[in-house]
């Protein structure tokens, strides 16, 4: 994301809740000038419900704009991903409703990565992904780059 400073503090499996308790750590301390957020789906996985998802991201915005006030989050929608397709209803429910609440804030913003991330046919693509059909490979992170830039230039000099 050159040549923005990025500091990475994902960490895999985790839902909203994972970062919700290590708040005080992986976000805090770093005072962020803004944060770019990607997780959700493995709350689905989990069995957890989109509106319980949505509802624990609500915890995550709240702590980060008692933290920071107004910095911006910019949400990237959960993926198309070829080993998710049986949670494709509940995918597509916790996009829209995290659609819903950032046209509603103005320090919010959805980063959609569904559709780019469709064959035209509308089929999931398993070329932008590794053999386990979840994590993605250089062509899906080139499909999300684009779309994380294009929302990030808006604010950031990019």
């Amino acid at each position: 994301m050159e040549p923005l400073e990025v500091l990475n503090r994902g960490f895999g499996g985790a839902q909203i809740s994972h970062v919700i308790y290590h708040f005080e750590e992986i976000i805090k301390p770093y005072e962020p000038k803004a944060i770019v957020f990607f997780c959700g789906t493995n709350d689905l996985t989990a069995l957890k419900t989109p509106k319980e998802t949505i509802n624990d991201f609500k915890k995550f915005l709240s702590l980060v704009r008692n933290e920071f006030r107004n910095i911006k989050v910019y949400v990237i929608g959960i993926k198309p991903s070829v080993d998710r397709l049986y949670l494709d209803k509940e995918e597509r429910i916790f996009n829209s409703s995290i659609k819903l609440l950032a046209s509603q804030d103005a320090y919010l913003e959805y980063i959609d990565v569904w559709d780019s991330m469709l064959a035209e046919d509308g089929s999931r693509m398993p070329e932008l992904f590794i053999e386990d059909g979840l994590h993605m490979n250089k062509k899906g992170y080139e499909v999300w780059t684009k779309q994380v830039r294009k929302s990030l230039s808006k604010d950031f000099n990019i």
